[in-house]
């Protein structure tokens, strides 16, 4: 079956796409697969793609390491690998894009036209996987970035020649940012400069050039790039001496006509990650004229301005000017500010905002607004003006809110991308970790990312959000207090993260002050829905945030002022707008988000305006009904779709579940978890499910008696997965006692089933068997076809562990058939694999793996526990076959996924796989065995199913 088309990106870092969703394919390994086979169509052996990722590994270790990656690769990416015992390839008639081939077609093409070249460029967004250091990317990432910088120059030159010098510039100048040493580029920029009058500009080009010439080769300029620089300086009347030599006058028109000086700021720390985003906005800065980073506080957007500021400095020959905002108390004070910045005196006979166009009207200026959204409509006004008098003028805003005027682009800034995994590997390649570890250092010389300490600096920076001022707040502590102590102080973050430099702005010296500058500039209607969005975890819908958000009523004659489309949707618009809370288009049905800095600031909010309470209330009320419209369909045709929104929303369902029981209320928390009862099974949540259960049960004193029938039922659910034989046994005879008292036919019918269930897991088959078709019966009766299928299913178990195979196998088919009428995915991908497992007894090996396999591919959306027995049955068959190395390493990883989850195989199942390990134990090795075991303990248990089934 071939899934839906992929799409991916391969220049800059991989990313793979599905219906809009994007996909962690897992490993590094599994990527540099992936991405190669995708690169290379066609036929590839094995053994060569194993020794071309696993060079310093033996043959045998690179053959199962390659195993092992194709597995998890499949298990992101689903049926696109044809696999062979000693080849491998992509499915052919996989439908996948790839912007590298798509680039390449182009490029390759015979007399592409402008806009095919144009196009080709505007998929290169970065080198190739940079992310990505095998051998052979090496040599392919510099061939795609040879033809991107020579498809940029044809199109300068193709454009040039046509008289569009601006789009000239701009792809010539791309060509420079992507690679700053490359001479045919920058002679470009100085030929297309010089035909349009700018010549004071080509000579400062070739002084850049000469400097990086020099600073990156060690070379001076060449002969033709030297008579392009003779050839400006004749037309200006400059001698050969490369540096402009503005005269000094104190007349106030030649004081107009010298290029204006730059004033960054020097940082007095390195910067961190974001390469991405400063090659992004290297080139956005020649293409747009209005640039706003916006973002929350603490994002880091000033310091990103600063460096896209430095990085395109030499762009700007008239000047690049920082203009610090933070400040200011007045908008008026805005044109001010950039007036005694550029020498421009207040005249009473005319608006300063035209003598400040007068000065820079004629210069290629870059003007930096930092820090807008206080002194809002005013930086807005004012760069609108400058923008519609100044042709070369370009701006970079950094705001918390966006400016809302014609022509801006919005960049959004998100705070840096925490590490993906606890190993000192994934920690030092995440943009947070770097951070923290480099603002460490200045507290703790000594300090590096280490094996032991690891998984602590990641934590910290999943806990901050990957916030900057966070980070560099929290590794300042170090100076006092340890990375544990740390890393356990931070539930308490505004507390912990106070003290920042003593020369920062007030807002940025405590994390507390850094939120409450954003929440003070909101209006009294933001302020209130922000708060009460602090109940939700993990995102929300709209539809969420409108059952539970509430407006406050102004009272008659009130002075706040509140716009007037004062309805959820418009100010949830707004907190987006202010980089509070972000919208996720890229999703459907699209999803808000707010960082959990964020969100525990606004909980401290919530909890001060007393409506703590009523918000949690709405949302749990919001959450049960969520479950109650999903339950239904948790059996049927509809249950993959149903368990995915589910899914979705499970954290905040869980939050709710935990309000409802800190609270006592036993009544709605015992019925959110009925209603989840199937989605927690298909998704293995027994653990957390049970502890639920159980806390909700010993508050149910005065619920209904129906609904108390039913948790128990489902309680036995978790109990019997968990191996809890005790306590099913007592939630199974409550869950009768209660069914029959009040005449729930259909409680009755699950509660006798229940205790079948009971009497088969402490080995008591006949009895089993007796209430098993009791149950049957019933559920006939009430033509319950949702759950027959279940209770044949149960029959056909206790007739498999009683080694009557054939009445076995007739129980599973009718299960089959009658779960395909009602179209039951989960209970199809049982039932198959039991027929599977039977047919290991069997003895019929190859129709076992066909179940076997069969099932695995339904069970991949419905239920992980249909896993554990489709590689209980693989290691059968390899105990059978004297395969005892998988047996072991499978054994290993079967181990692991049941220590993880708390799952225990049933009855009879737990026995046959004790005798499993003691077969494989006596077939090998115990050093053997032991170290194989122990590789299976590091594999998922997907990776070692789809592994196990490519094997077999």
């Amino acid at each position: 079956m071939i899934v839906e088309p992929l799409g991916c990106r391969f220049f800059g870092t991989l990313t793979v796409e599905r219906s809009g969703e994007t996909i962690d394919i897992g490993t590094k390994k599994a990527e540099a697969l992936f991405a190669f086979l995708c690169l290379n169509p066609g036929v590839h052996s094995r053994e060569r793609l194993a020794g071309m990722l696993w060079a310093d590994s033996t043959d045998e270790k690179g053959r199962n390491s390659l195993r092992v990656e194709l597995s998890r690769a499949r298990k992101s990416l689903g049926d696109l690998f044809l696999a062979e015992r000693e080849t491998l390839q992509l499915n052919p008639q996989a439908v996948i894009s790839v912007d590298a081939i798509a680039f390449q077609q182009i490029i390759d093409k015979p007399g592409a036209s402008i806009e095919e070249l144009q196009a080709a460029c505007a998929l290169y967004r970065g080198e190739l996987l940079t992310d990505l250091y095998e051998d052979w990317v090496l040599p392919l990432r510099q061939e795609l970035l040879e033809l991107y910088l020579a498809a940029e120059i044809q199109l300068a030159q193709r454009l040039h020649s046509r008289g569009d010098h601006t789009q000239a510039l701009a792809h010539a100048r791309r060509a420079i940012v992507r690679e700053p040493s490359n001479e045919r580029a920058h002679q470009m920029v100085m030929r297309i400069l010089i035909d349009s009058g700018d010549r004071s500009a080509a000579l400062h080009q070739f002084e850049t050039l000469t400097k990086e010439l020099q600073d990156d080769l060690g070379v001076a300029p060449s002969s033709e790039s030297k008579a392009l620089a003779a050839q400006a300086r004749a037309a200006t009347g400059q001698q050969a001496a490369p540096q402009a030599n503005i005269a000094a006058t104190s007349s106030p028109a030649a004081k107009q006509s010298q290029p204006t000086r730059s004033n960054l700021p020097t940082p007095l720390t390195n910067f961190v990650g974001r390469r991405r985003e400063l090659d992004e906005l290297s080139v956005l800065i020649g293409e747009q004229r209005l640039i706003t980073l916006a973002g929350a506080g603490g994002s880091g957007k000033t310091r990103l301005a600063l460096e896209t500021a430095r990085s395109v400095k030499a762009y700007f020959p008239h000047g690049t000017l920082w203009i610090e905002l933070a400040p200011l108390v007045d908008g008026l004070q805005v044109a001010q500010a950039l007036a005694r910045l550029l020498g421009v005196q207040e005249s009473s006979d005319r608006p300063l905002s035209e003598a400040l166009i007068e000065f820079l009207q004629n210069k290629t200026v870059l003007l930096i607004l930092d820090n807008c959204e206080h002194v809002l409509a005013e930086s807005a006004r004012l760069a609108e003006q400058l923008l519609q008098g100044c042709e070369k003028l370009r701006i970079v805003a950094t705001s918390r809110e966006l400016l809302n005027i014609a022509g801006e682009f919005v960049y959004p800034v998100r705070t840096l991308t925490p590490p993906v995994g606890d190993d000192v590997p994934a920690v030092s390649a995440s943009d947070a970790g770097q951070l923290f570890s480099a603002r460490a250092r200045s507290a703790q010389p000594a300090f590096a990312i280490r094996p032991d300490n690891a998984g602590l600096v990641a934590h910290i920076c999943r806990r901050l959000d990957g916030m900057p001022l966070a980070l560099e707040l929290a590794a300042t502590k170090l100076r006092a207090m340890d990375l544990s102590l740390l890393a356990t102080r931070l539930d308490k973050r505004f507390d912990v993260l106070t003290s920042g430099s003593r020369t920062a702005l007030p807002r940025q010296q405590t994390l507390r002050a850094l939120i409450d500058w954003s929440y003070d500039l909101l209006t009294r209607d933001e302020r209130v829905v922000l708060r009460q969005l602090a109940v939700f975890r993990g995102g929300w819908p709209l539809e969420a945030a409108e059952a539970v958000c509430e407006l406050p009523t102004l009272p008659p004659g009130s002075e706040v002022v509140v716009a007037a489309d004062t309805d959820i949707v418009s100010v949830l618009g707004r907190l987006v707008d202010k980089s509070l809370i972000a919208l996720d288009q890229a999703v459907s049905p699209m999803r808000y988000s707010m960082l959990e800095t964020i969100r525990e600031y606004c909980q401290e909010r919530l909890r001060e305006a007393g409506d703590e309470d009523g918000a949690h209330n709405r949302h749990a009320y919001w959450c049960e009904q969520l479950s109650k419209a999903a339950e239904p369909h948790l059996l049927g045709a509809q249950q993959i779709h149903w368990a995915g929104i589910l899914e979705r929303e499970h954290a905040n369902l869980l939050a709710a579940l935990d309000w409802c029981i800190d609270n006592r209320d036993g009544l709605h928390a015992l019925q959110i978890s009925v209603y989840l009862n199937n989605f927690w099974l298909y998704k293995t949540y027994l653990i957390e499910a049970r502890r639920i259960l159980s806390a909700a049960l010993a508050l149910a004193t005065d619920v209904p008696k129906p609904l108390h029938a039913a948790a128990l039922s489902s309680a036995c659910d978790f109990a019997l997965r968990l191996g809890d034989h005790t306590l099913l046994r007592d939630y199974a005879t409550a869950s009768v006692a209660l069914a029959e008292e009040v005449g729930d036919q259909n409680a009755l019918a699950a509660a006798v089933r229940r205790l079948g269930q009971t009497h088969a897991t402490l080995g008591d088959y006949a009895t089993a068997e007796v209430r098993m078709r009791e149950s049957l019966r019933r559920y006939r009766a009430l033509n319950n076809k949702a759950y027959e299928h279940r209770v044949l299913n149960d029959l056909g178990e206790v007739y498999r562990w009683t080694r009557r195979f054939p009445q076995a196998l007739d129980f599973y088919h009718q299960a089959i058939a009658l779960a395909e009428v009602v179209q039951d995915a989960r209970g199809l991908a049982y039932y198959i694999n039991n027929v599977g497992l039977t047919l290991v007894q069997t003895r019929d090996f190859a129709g076992a793996r066909d179940y076997l396999a069969r099932s695995y591919e339904l069970s991949k959306q419905t239920d992980r526990i249909v896993g554990y027995y489709v590689l209980f049955g693989l290691i059968q068959l390899a105990v059978a076959r004297k395969a005892f190395a998988d047996a072991a390493r499978w054994l290993g990883a079967l181990d692991a996924w049941s220590r993880t989850t708390g799952y225990k195989a049933y009855s009879q199942d737990a026995e046959d796989l004790e005798s499993a390990i003691a077969s494989t134990r006596e077939g090998m090795d115990d050093a053997g065995f032991q170290r194989l075991w122990l590789m299976g303990q590091a594999t998922s248990l997907e990776s070692a199913v789809e592994g196990g089934l490519a094997h077999e």
